[in-house]
């Protein structure tokens, strides 16, 4: 039996870069097909906008969506990767649910797990007012908690949103309740997307950064335009120096120290031996796994970094004694990856 093989420094790079780039090309072609809206984001736009491409050291692919657009892209993608057989969304259509996800690529596994990837991320509309920008930054507190384990601005939440702060009984429970209220809350929002006026961020806004970033004005995004990225034109923001700085601050431009300039992957190996399906169970159980136990909202953080630990052995555990070696392997080199990483 094989379970894939290693490909090392430049070559993985090379082979990410060029899969991510089969997959953009696909999603574009998609997106026009169904007369759907989305745009280059993070990291690819500063590629696009800095390099021509690719950053060098870059192994994914950065996309934005209204949201309207993101439910939609997901049913059209699912319909694509069916009649695919290396092709996958991670968490559509599972009973796990997260602020964003992501289009795959199963002929090579990033960190021996994840498929080489585009980020679909989807965006939320904000009214333009005092009020309606705390109210957004109360919710994202409240994700916060769901996602990272505790708010990051705690003095942000409001009272209207008390109601879903967790104890460590209800956890579960509660993150089902938030989850039916942030979905409705973006889906009404999707009406101040005809207004010019109201501000634009990302469902999960500055979830995963440590700084609060700025809201983009609708005039940054709107009308969109092209850029040029590895030969070919892809939807871009209007105001890309406005909308980068945003994201990088005033000095984007300039490539950052040498010694941050590494890919996110620690490890990439070919797939031999596992199909589309038992693939998709193993990341939607990784990050089940990654994220249980960082949603109770509690102070002692050893504690949860004990049940997460837990956790991970006992899924590791579970995996070999089910006798799916090849799965094993697969969750043993992420693992031992991520190890790495920390």
């Amino acid at each position: 039996m094989s379970w894939g093989k290693r490909i090392e420094n430049v070559e993985a790079l090379d082979l990410a870069k060029k899969m991510c780039l089969e997959l953009l090309l696909e999603f574009d072609t998609l997106c026009k097909a169904n007369q759907i809206t989305y745009w280059l984001d993070g990291g690819t736009l500063l590629g696009a906008v800095r390099h021509g491409g690719f950053i060098p050291w870059d192994d994914d692919v950065d996309v934005c969506l209204p949201y309207d657009d993101y439910l939609k892209v997901l049913i059209v993608l699912e319909e694509y990767c069916s009649k695919k057989e290396d092709r996958l969304l991670y968490f559509h259509k599972t009973d796990f649910r997260y602020v964003c996800d992501y289009f795959g690529n199963t002929s090579y596994l990033v960190d021996g797990a994840m498929p080489v990837k585009i980020d679909i991320i989807p965006v939320k509309f904000v009214k333009n007012t005092p009020e309606s920008i705390a109210f957004d930054r109360s919710l994202n507190e409240i994700l916060h908690i769901f996602v990272r384990g505790n708010p990051k601005n705690p003095d942000r939440i409001l009272p209207a949103h008390h109601a879903f702060l967790t104890g460590e009984n209800n956890v579960f429970e509660k993150r089902t309740t938030f989850f039916d209220h942030f979905e409705a809350y973006l889906s009404e929002n999707m009406l101040l997307m005809l207004d010019a006026d109201s501000l634009m961020t990302y469902s999960c806004h500055d979830l995963f950064v440590n700084k609060t970033r700025d809201y983009y004005t609708h005039a940054t995004v709107y009308p969109l335009k092209s850029v040029n990225f590895e030969g070919a034109l892809f939807p871009a923001p209007n105001d890309t120096d406005a909308y980068l700085k945003v994201l990088y601050g005033n000095n984007y431009i300039q490539p950052p120290p040498l010694a941050n300039q590494t890919t996110y992957f620690k490890t990439f190996y070919s797939n031999e031996s596992l199909s589309v399906t038992p693939i998709k169970q193993l990341i939607r159980d990784i990050y089940r796994i990654e994220y249980k136990h960082s949603s109770i909202r509690s102070k002692n953080k050893k504690r949860r970094k004990f049940f997460r630990i837990i956790n991970i052995f006992s899924h590791l555990l579970g995996v070999m004694l089910s006798g799916k070696l090849s799965l094993f392997v697969c969750l043993w080199r992420y693992r031992a990856a991520h190890l790495k990483r920390r």
